[in-house]
């Protein structure tokens, strides 16, 4: 059919513009537009006026010609227009100064409000104008409260701090850049102080008070799991806890804490099927209409009012065009394939969103209901309200027939779906469909209904009902993340292995019937697990300064080895150790750390030590500290290594041919008084080629002068800029010594400290180092190498940007041009 070739050319020329780096000229992109016009018209037009293919049937000799000018034309048309639509949100941006103030006085309207409801809430969503153009904006509310009930529709005159959007670039993190963008929303800050003003709702506003006071209803019944409540009746998955998170990604049931297709497609069915019921006994209402069509009606209606309450999710959306056109296909007495329906609603929601292509959600809904198709276990409601077919048999054998084909589907959907959440999380739930086979029946067909009835009804015995399933559910989800092999994680998988792997995996499922054939699926899975073979050879050291922000993690890998120096920062609320650091390690087939490096004991350093230590075995641990000063308290799981030692001058090792030498501190008796970040882990690694590189932690300056002092042959070719780019390090004596090709710097975007500082970073660039930064390039890789002086370098941004990825803007390249 036409309408396949047009949703998956749609669907590749949306594909093509998502890996776009940077805008092309508008006469491309129109031209592309135009030109995917006239093919799609054209093809359309000739299969009309095709005298062989009269019938439709597609035997014609042209179809294969005309499905290919309608996939090209469908490509280039989504790829230029998806183009167009994207332009008008990066051409108007916020002005600079709002970035530079220190605070800013601003007339604010609510758009939304996060959470729902359950505790105060930590932000919301604001629309602020600028005098010519209004911009969306997320701004944190202060811990203390705020004055006002931050309804959406409201305005406050307020005082914020605003800051660009700046993601973390590197594999495994989370692009928050990406996520702006879908979100439509182009700064984010902190509220200072708010003063109500009179508002306005609109409908869309009243709406969205209409979802808040829903959860605040809710908030009445007894408070165990009223995050999971909001999440099944309402789509509001804000007030998860990680811990929360985690047990569900563990066990593949991530899809069941959102309104999912499913959700809506049960609800919808089951509703209609009452109501069809219902209608079927009043016999003068079957006279007007007949049961399965007000079955379908009513299907249909549920399907939108809950993808609606649910706030139009791409999943929610999915299940309720496919429900929508295979209801008025029924209702017009046609039947369409199951390819049709799938291939229009496809085409329907990349034309309303051709940027869903960017979200997991997108491709694992879509995945699930082909692969369902293609087992042909896909058994839609076509009969609302007719009579089981199977009624002849006893319901023993149904009831077994239903348990195999509801075993079926989930080892299938478990092993088809791995590679896609292999490529989008980096790790797989190999016994996901065990706890699928659990979970599934309990939050669908126990907890989703009920609900959706607490909405209407807030009954405590119904809310006391609900918090039994949910207790039994986390109970046997808790049961099955600990079983052997639960989850595999797997590194950064290679474009032409997914590709591999994912076609072995069709292949299987078109194959005949029967053990043998199927298992065709399992290599295409050991693919998925190969160790990814990028270490450096013998005798090189490739050195990657992660980007975490304003702090400072540092792998660096031989063949055969992997050390890591510092792990990032934590606070109260958030850890790189757990969201940037464990992630990178994952996706770089790092399984086990030989030696951890902790420089000093500043939380931008060793934060995210905790969770790397929990996550992953450690053989070494070295740290830096004044003589005879333990460990402290925050880094607690130091205290139970036993191989931990302070890192102290003169001790050199040899991994692969690379030696790793500490040069700083020493074990001179007046070192006892100096501070933490005096004390800071000096390394120096060397390859076999003799290329040097050096990271000082946030040493100062006065140690500097004395380390400097101290070593005859100094000069390294890759340097850390010490402490940031603070003006506390980097003495001239320092660089003049080192005089190194790159230096580096670990440091935060739009940090509030200054760093790194315009005279230290010219100071580094009157030797001739060429400067890299994380808040600007992302990830730093640099390999010393085994032979030659051939330094390699490569950047996150430069490898990985794309067309979301803002330009780093000129006031933030010097910490102390900002006034803030």
């Amino acid at each position: 059919m036409p309408i396949v070739a047009l949703a998956v050319g749609f669907l590749v020329g949306a594909v093509a513009w998502h890996q776009t780096s940077a805008f092309p000229a508008k006469s491309l992109t129109w031209g592309a537009c135009a030109l995917g016009f006239v093919l799609v018209v054209g093809a359309l037009r000739r299969g009309r006026l095709d005298p062989d293919d009269a019938t439709g049937d597609g035997n014609s000799s042209t179809v294969p010609a005309r499905w290919l000018v309608l996939w090209v034309g469908a490509a280039l048309a989504a790829w230029g227009s998806t183009a167009e639509r994207s332009r008008p949100f990066f051409d108007v941006a916020p002005p600079e100064s709002w970035f530079t103030s220190e605070t800013l006085p601003v007339t604010l309207t609510v758009l939304e409000r996060i959470p729902l409801a359950g505790e105060p809430p930590r932000a919301v969503v604001a629309a602020l104008s600028d005098g010519r153009n209004t911009h969306r904006v997320r701004l944190t509310l202060p811990d203390r409260g705020a004055q006002g009930n931050w309804l959406p529709g409201e305005r406050y005159h307020a005082t914020v701090r605003l800051r660009p959007i700046r993601a973390n670039v590197q594999p495994g993190a989370f692009d928050s850049e990406w996520w702006a963008f879908r979100h439509r929303l182009q700064a984010w800050g902190t509220i200072v102080s708010a003063t109500p003003l009179e508002d306005d709702p609109g409908w869309v506003d009243a709406f969205a008070r209409l979802r808040i006071h829903l959860a605040e209803r809710l908030e009445e019944l007894p408070p165990r799991h009223g995050a999971w409540l909001r999440a099944l009746a309402l789509g509001d998955r804000s007030s998860f806890d990680d811990t929360t998170w985690q047990l569900v990604q563990r066990t593949g049931t991530a899809h069941l804490v959102a309104i999912s297709g499913m959700h809506v497609t049960l609800v919808a069915w089951l509703l209609g099927g009452i109501v069809a019921r219902l209608w079927q006994r009043a016999y003068c209402a079957t006279l007007w209409i007949a049961a399965p069509r007000v079955g379908w009606l009513v299907a249909i209606a549920v399907a939108w009012g809950y993808a609606l309450l649910a706030g139009l999710g791409i999943p929610a959306v999915r299940a309720a065009l496919m429900l929508t056109l295979a209801g008025f296909a029924m209702l017009h007495a046609q039947r369409l394939p199951a390819s049709g329906v799938l291939a229009a609603t496809l085409l329907a929601v990349l034309v309303w969103d051709p940027w869903a292509v960017g979200d997991a959600g997108f491709w694992l809904s879509f995945a699930a209901v082909a692969l369902l198709f293609l087992l042909g276990r896909a058994e839609a409601p076509w009969r609302m309200g007719d009579a089981p077919s199977a009624a002849s048999r006893s319901f023993g054998q149904r009831l077994w027939t239903a348990f195999r084909s509801f075993v079926t589907v989930q080892l299938a959907l478990t092993l088809a779906l791995a590679p896609l959440t292999l490529l989008f999380f980096g790790q797989a739930a190999l016994l996901g469909a065990v706890a699928n086979f659990v979970a599934i029946p309990l939050i669908a067909y126990a907890a989703t209904p009920l609900a959706l009835l607490l909405l209407i009804v807030p009954a405590p015995l119904l809310g006391q009902g609900f918090a039994g399933v949910i207790d039994r559910t986390l109970d046997l989800l808790t049961w099955a993340s600990h079983l052997p092999a639960a989850v595999r994680t797997a590194p950064e998988i290679p474009a032409g292995l997914w590709w591999v792997a994912a076609s072995l995996l069709l292949l299987a499922l078109f194959l005949p019937r029967g053990i043998a054939p199927r298992l065709l699926a399992l290599p295409a899975l050991l693919l998925l697990f190969v160790p990814n073979p990028q270490r450096p050879e013998v005798g090189a050291a490739q050195i990657t300064v992660l980007d975490v922000g304003q702090g400072q993690a540092i792998l660096i890998t031989t063949a055969h080895y992997a050390l890591l120096y510092d792990a990032g920062p934590a606070s109260n609320r958030w850890d790189s150790g757990r969201m940037l650091v464990l992630p990178f390690l994952q996706r770089s087939g790092i399984e086990r750390l030989d030696a951890v490096v902790l420089s000093h004991f500043d939380r931008d350093h060793t934060g995210g030590f905790a969770a790397v230590a929990q996550a992953l075995p450690i053989a070494t641990v070295w740290y830096g500290a004044p003589p005879g000063t333990p460990p402290p308290d925050d880094v607690a799981p130091l205290r139970n290594t036993l191989s931990a030692r302070p890192c102290r001058r003169g001790t050199e090792w040899e991994w692969d041919g690379v030696r790793f030498a500490f040069l700083w501190p020493t074990d001179a008796p007046h070192q006892k008084a100096m501070s933490d970040n005096a004390a800071s882990c000096v390394l120096r690694v060397t390859s076999r080629a003799g290329t040097r590189f050096l990271v000082s932690g946030d040493l100062g300056v006065r140690e500097e002068q004395t380390l400097v002092a101290m070593e005859s042959q100094f000069g390294s070719d890759i340097v850390v800029i010490g402490h940031h780019g603070s003006h506390t390090s980097s003495s001239p004596a320092w660089v003049g010594t080192l005089t190194p090709r790159y230096a580096l710097v670990s440091v935060g975007a739009f940090n509030p400290f200054g760093h790194p500082r315009c005279d230290v970073l010219e100071r580094w660039r009157t030797q001739g180092a060429t400067i890299l930064r994380t808040d600007r390039d992302g990830a730093l890789t640099l390999t010393l190498p085994a032979n030659g002086n051939t330094i390699a370098v490569d950047t996150a941004r430069g490898k990985n940007g794309r067309y979301w990825h803002r330009p780093f803007p000129a006031f933030a390249e010097c910490g102390e041009h900002r006034t803030r």
